[in-house]
């Protein structure tokens, strides 16, 4: 007699408290960060991306046209320029002023733009949460074998995507306008996920589509999901089972299904690598090697995990070291570290692959953050979990669930932590609010954070400037002393030039001109071809009529640092402006003989020979300005103005259209093309 198959196990309808999971998520992520809502711009980075350029502003084709071909500060995002844009336009901001940050900054904030941005990047980064809980949901049943619908799977997914969303290491990501790209990023690619594991389960070419989209507008958005197609290779290992030793499973069927996810991961990091090499805050490999590459690296997975697990004493700004020695202790310890890490995995593989799969996702979405391609001056960053965290939160899941296969009600465990996580999110999120009080924390986590110290001295400096009581201003100014003295003694030498003239400004401020002038030489003799302490010492030898002292100022700064040029730049066109213009081509010829590929030597030599009528000397002085750097517009505008006098007037307004293809609205090229064509018919 054949044997019944067996009955179908019912699986219970959800509950409406489960139902209403994903809401819960969302509210309960979006809740942790509230106190960003009414927070403005923050002290880093913000302005330089809001105030000093303002193409971000509008959605014209130009504005648009910008985004998606900028590299600005090295990263192309083009899709959340565009976000922000669209919160900029919601508020009804008029446009903003090129050129003046202050005022920009000024419309900015009387019409609430930032608050604007914070309101959009919680709202993401809760979506992105919501995504998060649908994914763990199926990997979770993937991984137990159990029907995802069951209220333990749901409740195991709930507290997972609540573990990872209201954890204080998601606040730079979340209360931090410039960091839109990251929640934008996230939300898209948590989406890509969830539509990726839905069209594993059957769901189908649709699902597929979905979720290849949603990866190219997470790459659209900022490139760090990158390593993406490798996480879905190793999710197919575990919980799939499906590239597994025994498993029948073809590898090509595998790899060809992520195929168009590599693709787009090939284009995203080619517009990471073109948007990086942009930058100047890349750090060089003779500057940083690869051994300290690979102790920052070993000791960034041991930081993110371990202050995952123990979130305290979180810092906007974690500094890398100028001179990074691999055999310190902390970085001994740290590969011994990873070292035992990968001797466990090898251990637990074939016991808990879910486990070590989970560790390595979780090394691999955070390899291109550990400063193998270092840019900035940052060791770590807290916003570097904000992908690279997700594998370990899933893990905490997981461990619900193998809890409460043993008690049912061990499954509550993770909402321990929510509610103290949920609270030093919030204190955490306050801190963004006030200039001052981020960077007191940046200084109080690390005191020899010399880029802090001065950061923290410039902003006592703007609230004494505002301040209209003169004992308060006072104290301002003193401290604000007291932080740029800090940062000159924790960083001496170049690469900290601009505490060593603030200091000097500062005590300017406050009456001790001989101290200011003394910080300014010891800048000089530190950091010789420091222009703006160079301009500060001129302007107080030329107040004095002290002539010779001005000469004796720049030949030593000579000296100190051949050939010098920006000092010789500088040095040259004050002998121009006092008259001296033998003196003046003196120093620029001599700048070109040290470097002929010196545009601006040339430029500047052009401009001073136009000055005495030679013409045929300045044209070929302007036409090696613009053989060596083509994009000088002035250079253009000047050559323009010596073929003019020279009666070449075609020539001379080709070189003004050149000038004005370079910058559309310069003012000299425009009324000098103006005027010539205006003489035109004359002319005829």
């Amino acid at each position: 007699m054949a044997k019944r198959a067996p009955e179908p196990v019912a699986v219970p309808s959800p509950s409406p408290f489960v139902r209403g999971f994903p809401l819960l998520v969302f509210v309960v992520s979006f809740l942790a960060f509230a106190p960003a809502l009414s927070q403005g711009f923050a002290p880093l980075d913000d302005d330089y991306n809001f105030y000093y350029q303002t193409y971000w502003a509008g959605l014209s084709g130009a504005h648009v046209e910008w985004m998606f071909t900028t590299s600005h500060l090295g990263h192309w995002q083009p899709l959340s320029w565009l976000s922000l844009a669209l919160d900029y336009a919601r508020t009804g901001c008029p446009p903003l002023p090129q050129g003046t940050p202050y005022g920009a900054k000024a419309l900015l904030d009387q019409h609430e733009v930032a608050q604007a941005m914070h309101q959009s990047n919680l709202a993401l980064h809760a979506l992105g949460a919501v995504f998060l809980y649908f994914a763990l949901r199926r990997l979770l049943a993937l991984a137990f074998q159990i029907d995802r619908r069951e209220p333990l799977i749901a409740t195991a997914a709930f507290l997972g995507a609540l573990l990872h969303a209201v954890h204080p290491l998601r606040v730079e990501s979340v209360a931090w306008a410039t960091e839109r790209r990251d929640v934008l990023s996230g939300m898209f690619l948590c989406g890509a996920l969830a539509a990726w594991l839905v069209a594993r389960d059957g769901g189908g070419f649709k699902w597929t589509a979905l979720s290849v989209l949603a990866f190219a507008l997470s790459l659209a958005s900022k490139a760090w999901g990158m390593t993406f197609p490798v996480v879905l290779l190793l999710l197919e290992i575990y919980p799939l089972r499906q590239l597994r030793p025994g498993s029948n499973v073809r590898v090509g069927a595998v790899l060809g299904r992520a195929l168009p996810y590599f693709g787009l991961a090939v284009l995203g990091a080619g517009a990471a690598a073109w948007a990086q090499g942009e930058s100047a805050a890349i750090v060089k490999w003779e500057e940083h090697g690869l051994l300290q590459r690979c102790a920052q690296a070993a000791w960034g997975l041991v930081f993110y995990v371990g202050k995952t697990l123990w979130p305290v004493d979180l810092s906007p700004m974690y500094l890398l070291e100028r001179e990074l020695d691999p055999a310190r202790p902390l970085y001994l310890v740290s590969f011994a570290l990873v070292a035992a890490a990968v001797g466990a995995c090898a251990w637990l593989w074939s016991r808990k692959p879910g486990i070590v799969v989970a560790i390595a996702l979780y090394a691999l979405v955070v390899s291109p953050v550990l400063g193998f391609l270092q840019s900035g001056a940052q060791k770590t960053a807290d916003r570097y979990t904000y992908l690279a965290a997700m594998p370990l939160a899933a893990l905490a899941a997981a461990g619900l669930v193998w809890l409460a296969r043993r008690r049912a009600a061990l499954v509550w465990l993770g909402a321990l932590p929510v509610p103290v996580l949920f609270a030093l999110s919030w204190q955490q999120t306050q801190i963004w609010g006030d200039p001052i009080v981020l960077w007191q924390r940046v200084v109080a986590v690390e005191p020899d954070n010399y880029f802090g110290q001065h950061n923290l001295a410039a902003q006592f400096q703007l609230r004494a400037i505002a301040s209209r009581d003169p004992a308060e201003r006072g104290e301002l100014l003193r401290q604000a002393i007291e932080h740029d003295e800090l940062s000159v003694t924790a960083h001496p030498l170049r690469g900290n030039e601009p505490a060593r003239h603030n200091l000097g400004v500062l005590y300017n401020l406050t009456g001790a001109p001989d101290r200011a002038e003394a910080a300014w030489r010891d800048c000089v003799t530190a950091v010789p071809d420091f222009v703006p302490c160079l301009e500060e010492l001129r302007r107080v030898l030329l107040a004095r009529g002290d002539r010779e002292g001005l000469k004796r100022l720049f030949d030593e700064a000579f000296a100190a640092l051949p050939p010098n040029l920006p000092a010789r730049k500088l040095y040259a066109e004050t002998l121009a402006q006092q008259g001296d213009r033998q003196g003046a081509e003196r120093v620029w010829r001599e700048g070109l003989a040290a470097d002929r590929g010196w545009a601006a030597g040339w430029y500047g030599l052009g401009e001073l020979l136009l000055a005495q009528e030679k013409l045929p000397e300045a044209e070929e002085a302007l036409r090696a300005a613009l053989a060596a750097d083509g994009r000088l517009v002035d250079a253009w505008v000047a050559l323009g103005r010596v073929l003019r006098a020279a009666r070449r007037i075609e020539d001379a307004e080709a070189c003004w259209r050149n000038a004005l293809m370079l910058a559309p609205n310069h003012p000299v090229a425009t009324a000098l093309l103006q005027k010539s064509r205006a003489e035109g018919p004359a002319r005829n």
